[in-house]
């Protein structure tokens, strides 16, 4: 592959900060200098049938290898600045403060574009046309002696008008009101305004590049900054940007129906990209859709669908009120009416899951909640009980207790919405409640305080056991004490035993 080697200096801004850069074709490709140092910097080169992208380092050298197919070609550089703490400290001030007008005049000092060609395998540096009658000049050289055509009254051109090196003499209008004929087309607005606070910023409209290899294209370039505002390139498709008279703006289609209406055959898609020119980190967001899904897509981060929604969903399948109160499964669109963080309303469709947390490493399901209430765990249910969490602390009567559970009805059951052979045993939460006063209504009993009710019992038992055991001790010792007693008296006797005392020395 052969290579022109060339060096343009490019400016892509007017301002004190703006960006000069210079091109370098060469046998490495497209190289590019900048004035500056960098954090980080993006290039992007477009053309043909794709589009390639190059990540930079700080201060490295920005390259890129020579496209392998013929067409024409556009590049777009971005700069990330290498920023103080106090400078970053400000930008972020600015961002809190919504001041982007500045944000964004810092990001375009960020920015740099061009345009070259491959033909045949040689990357062919921007040259200047020069028109159809001089193939050898490089460059248009103004004629020295300008035909003026001078009025100082108001002038009418009927029926048409044709403006150019190129008119021919007896041009061929059709519907041209005013046409431009020549190899370079361009059309300046200058406003010579230049007192008090006029506005005197100066416009052209642009028709493709002058160089050898350039872009085609319609553009509003800003004069004054020396910016392109706005560019239309050739081949674009049929309405590929239409604005109604109310407003509404059409991308891809004629006849936009909202603000923003975007039309495509495959996916539409909305881009937000964060380029690094403002000094914050680099992210791109892709917000789409299609006959599978609405996603969000986070392509800095592999290109995950971070979330989805599916057609077909239900009305009101999630909404977020104003006070930031989230629901989910609303019901034939009515309000929402939460009271909680969180509101989940089922469906009611019988053996599906309100809620179903699995494991996906180990494809298990960690918490299954039912539509009926049923919540089913896979591990164990740990409650908050540390003594720092409690206050206003009150001795247990054990007695009062064994007597509570003494009266308490305990029976075996079944849930209305059970099958009558899935049956439980406790008690009902209203004599619960009635017989120990815990927990926060009649309705429920928390499962802590049933467990708690078991242990005071056992506790109350336990101390009963106790009691018992002393007093039996008691009774043995006092037992043997007798025994004792009464064989010193057998000892000491010198006669038979008498036999009423023998009976109850044989009977121990």
């Amino acid at each position: 592959m052969k290579f022109i080697i060339s060096c343009l200096i490019v400016f892509v801004s007017s301002a004190s900060m703006a960006l000069e850069i210079s091109e370098d074709f060469s046998s490495r490709g497209l190289q590019l200098l900048v004035d500056r140092d960098y954090a980080a910097a993006s290039l992007v080169i477009s053309g043909a049938s794709d589009t390639q992208s190059w990540q930079f380092g700080p201060n490295a050298t920005i390259q890129a290898p020579a496209p392998d197919q013929d067409g024409s070609y556009t590049y777009e550089l971005v700069l990330t600045p290498q920023l103080s703490a106090a400078e970053l400290q400000r930008r972020l001030q600015l961002r809190a403060s919504g001041n982007t007008d500045e944000l964004d005049m810092l990001a375009q000092d960020q920015r740099a574009s061009g345009s070259f060609s491959v033909q045949q395998g040689e990357v062919l540096q921007p040259v200047m046309d020069a028109g159809q009658n001089d193939g050898e000049a490089a460059v248009l050289v103004p004629d020295p002696q300008p035909r003026v055509v001078l009025t100082n009254t108001d002038g009418i051109i009927r029926p048409s008008a044709c403006v150019g090196n190129d008119c021919p003499d007896s041009p061929s209008f059709g519907f041209d009101t005013i046409r431009l004929q020549e190899n370079n087309l361009r059309m300046h607005f200058d406003d010579t305004s230049n007192s008090g606070s006029f506005p005197a910023n100066d416009w052209r409209l642009v028709a493709n590049d002058t160089s050898n290899g350039g872009r085609n294209y319609f553009a509003i370039e800003d004069s004054t900054s020396g910016r392109l505002v706005a560019q239309f390139e050739a081949g674009a498709p049929a309405n590929a940007l239409v604005l109604e008279n109310d407003g509404d703006l059409g991308l891809g289609t004629l006849n936009p129906v909202v603000e923003l209406h975007i039309v495509d055959g495959d996916t539409p898609t909305m881009r937000l990209d964060q380029d690094g020119s403002s000094g914050f980190g680099t992210q791109i967001w892709d917000i789409a859709g299609n006959e599978t899904n609405f996603f969000v897509r986070d392509i800095s981060n592999g290109s995950q669908l971070v979330f989805r929604l599916q057609p077909g969903a239900q009305d009101a399948s999630l909404i977020v009120d104003n006070e930031g109160q989230v629901g989910v499964g609303s019901p034939n669109g009515t309000s929402l009416e939460a009271d909680a963080t969180l509101h989940v309303r089922s469906r009611g469709i019988a053996g599906q899951p309100v809620m179903l947390v699995e494991n996906s490493a180990a494809d298990t399901a960690l918490l299954t909640l039912a539509d009926s209430g049923d919540m089913i765990l896979s591990g164990t249910l740990a409650q908050l009980s540390r003594r720092d969490s409690k206050e206003h602390f009150l001795q247990v009567d054990h007695q009062t207790m064994l007597q509570a559970i003494k009266r308490l009805p305990i029976s075996t059951w079944n849930y209305r919405h059970q099958p009558d052979q899935q049956r439980h045993l406790g008690p009902m939460a209203e004599d619960f409640y009635s017989a120990f006063g815990l927990g926060t209504d009649p309705e429920h009993i928390a499962t802590s305080d049933m467990a708690a009710v078991a242990l005071a019992a056992s506790q109350a038992l336990l101390l009963e056991v106790e009691a018992r055991d002393l007093r039996i001790n008691e009774l043995e010792q006092r037992l043997s004490s007798m025994e004792l007693m009464l064989q010193d008296l057998l000892r000491q006797s010198d006669s038979a035993h008498p036999p009423a005392l023998q009976q109850l020395v044989n009977a121990e």
